[in-house]
């Protein structure tokens, strides 16, 4: 059975949307936890991270965007709201590397749709020397 993929049955599915909303959530959590730790302990660093992100949306603004899109930045990049991003962020990096260590570095398996797909493209032999 060498060059066949099974269907993946709906328990493995169920569990997958498990484990990924438990890594979501366990990321929001961890990264909440280090930018708190991050305020109380090294508070100069914090303030310092927080004044280089609230320079970006005034950077952003003299690129000559627009207003109607200047207002959304003003909202969603405030410098408190970036940085606690940055620390999420880095710590779904983090999380990946450690997964990626423990789980040996192996990618999942490809889906079946996916490589039929992919042997039907019309695409397949682009990038490909004759």
């Amino acid at each position: 059975m060498t060059g066949q993929i099974s269907k993946p049955s709906g328990k493995n599915i169920v569990m997958r949307i498990l484990f990924s909303s438990f890594s979501f959530v366990a990321t929001l959590v961890v990264g909440a936890i280090a930018f708190a730790f991050t305020a109380l302990e090294y508070p100069a660093i914090m303030r310092d991270l927080i004044a280089y992100a609230q320079a970006l949306p005034g950077y952003l603004s003299s690129l000559g965007v627009s207003d109607r899109y200047l207002v959304w930045i003003d909202i969603l990049l405030s410098g408190d709201k970036l940085v606690l991003l940055g620390f999420i962020l880095a710590t779904r990096i983090l999380f990946s590397m450690i997964r990626g260590i423990v789980g040996g570095g192996d990618p999942p398996p490809a889906r079946a749709s996916f490589v039929a797909e992919k042997q039907d493209s019309p695409f397949t032999g682009w990038g490909k020397r004759s």
